[in-house]
């Protein structure tokens, strides 16, 4: 008898466990200004996608900015300001979530590109 109760017990906690993890991931888009002249600069569209416990994700355009590339197509880099925007904007909404009783439990960097907008931010109930 005993085995049974904790056979239903550990099946009724299984039933109503749910994944309760926010998955935040900041990137960017680059889309060419003139499709002929590729070397015009391009336009630059920072997002922020998250994935919610529920399994709703949005997706929130955060900043857009024009990058007129000089003769070197190696400067096409966003400006100081727009970078530290978009940081302040991720560091927010991951405020929002952690003040909700959630801690960030792992980071994903992408090496490849150095850069915090291509990393995942995971953040779960601990």
């Amino acid at each position: 008898m005993k085995k049974l109760f904790f056979l239903c017990a550990f099946l009724f906690v299984s039933i109503e466990m749910q994944a309760q993890l926010y998955i935040v991931k900041p990137y960017t888009s680059a889309e060419p200004i003139d499709e002929n002249n590729l070397l015009a600069g391009y336009i630059y569209t920072y997002y922020i996608t998250i994935s919610a416990p529920d399994g709703s994700v949005s997706t929130t355009e955060i900043l857009t900015e024009e990058i007129v590339s000089p003769s070197n197509p190696s400067y096409l880099v966003s400006t100081p300001e727009n970078i530290e925007f978009f940081t302040q904007a991720i560091h927010a909404e991951l405020t929002t979530i952690i003040n909700q009783g959630y801690e960030l439990i792992h980071i994903v960097d992408n090496i490849t590109t150095q850069s915090f907008y291509n990393s995942v931010y995971y953040l779960a109930v601990p």
